[in-house]
């Protein structure tokens, strides 16, 4: 499954029709999404219809809400952390935040800063982990296209008993032994249950 496959099967099943991608890029997922309201933002300057701005510009000024955001900008674990607070402040009633690039195939992978490799997601483990600490958020990520996060505004158990400092403090190495369970990470088959349980915006 591409993230863009997994992303559509999300819009599909809510009735989704309002959807913001974070760092568009060259468009190859946020061009191949269906929605009937799409808004795109990146501070690059790519041959695609998109908001040339930085994520924190735009939500300064944003006053619409969303039923599906695409979190996939600059890859350090403090902004990742600032644009999933800020999308939770713009997100409807069983909308879904997506974060990708949770899960990191190696060390190198997640090097901040950028040690300019194919498929490099930066410390975002960091700020999943962080998100993971919180019993008001469903946060499940799914083993998809370098991990794929899954968040919600509903009520759960399965929460991380550290604080921000044990997560600024972990290694990789410790992170890597323990990563299904830190990462409350999932396969596609537990995505179509999960999917099959959502409820429409």
């Amino acid at each position: 499954m591409t993230r863009t496959e997994f992303i559509q099967h999300i819009i599909d099943r809510i009735e989704a029709k309002s959807y913001l991608e974070i760092g568009t890029q060259y468009g190859y997922n946020y061009e191949n999404i269906r929605c009937k309201e799409k808004t795109g933002v990146d501070p690059g300057d790519y041959e695609i219809e998109y908001l040339k701005m930085s994520s924190d510009q735009f939500f300064e000024d944003n006053r619409k809400m969303f039923d599906v955001i695409f979190v996939d900008g600059l890859h350090h674990h403090e902004q990742v952390i600032k644009d999933v607070d800020n999308a939770l402040e713009c997100l409807n009633e069983n909308g879904v935040i997506v974060c990708h690039d949770c899960n990191p195939s190696c060390y190198e992978m997640q090097v901040v800063p950028e040690q300019h490799l194919p498929g490099w997601t930066g410390d975002v483990w960091r700020a999943w982990l962080n998100f993971r600490r919180f019993k008001e958020l469903t946060t499940i990520c799914f083993d998809v296209c370098t991990g794929m996060g899954f968040i919600q505004y509903k009520r759960t158990l399965s929460t991380l008993d550290l604080t921000y400092e044990d997560i600024l403090m972990m290694t990789y190495e410790n992170f890597d032994k323990k990563r299904v369970r830190l990462l409350n990470l999932k396969d596609d088959n537990y995505f179509k249950i999960i999917l099959n349980r959502m409820e429409k915006v």
